[in-house]
C-alpha cells in the first residue's frame, strides 16, 4: 500500500484509551469565537471526569503562532499538548506560544 497508517492508528487508540472521556459520552464547548482562524473546544464528562481541550488551525494554507494570551480561562491547568496529526505517544510541554501547522489539531492533556 502506499500508505501504511498502522502505528498512527495504534497511537490514537492508545491516546484514547488512556484518556477515558474521549470514550464516554459527553458535551463538546466553543471556548472562542466561531470567526477566529483557531477554536478552542472543551469536551466535559457527564461523570464528573476532567474536561479535555483541543485547539484547532481552521486555516488550510498558513501555520499560526497561538499566543497565551488567546488561551481562555482555565488553560493554565493543562501542562502538556500532543498533536494529533503528528505523533500522538509524543506530549510537549506548552509554553507562551504554540506554533500549529495548517489545519493542525492538538489536545491539552
Amino acid at each position: 500500500p502506499q500508505w501504511d497508517l498502522t502505528e498512527w492508528i495504534l497511537s490514537i487508540n492508545e491516546f484514547k484509551a488512556a484518556n477515558t472521556l474521549l470514550c464516554e459520552e459527553g458535551n463538546w464547548h466553543v471556548l472562542t469565537p466561531y470567526h477566529s482562524d483557531i477554536i478552542f473546544l472543551e469536551k466535559t464528562s457527564d461523570k464528573g471526569n476532567d474536561p479535555l481541550r483541543v485547539l484547532v488551525n481552521k486555516d488550510w494554507h498558513k501555520r499560526r503562532l497561538v499566543h497565551s494570551s488567546e488561551f481562555p480561562d482555565g488553560q493554565g491547568q493543562y501542562k502538556s499538548m500532543v498533536r494529533l496529526c503528528g505523533n500522538p505517544r509524543r506530549m510537549e510541554k506548552i509554553g507562551n506560544s504554540i506554533e500549529l501547522g495548517k489545519f493542525e489539531i492538538v489536545a491539552f492533556v
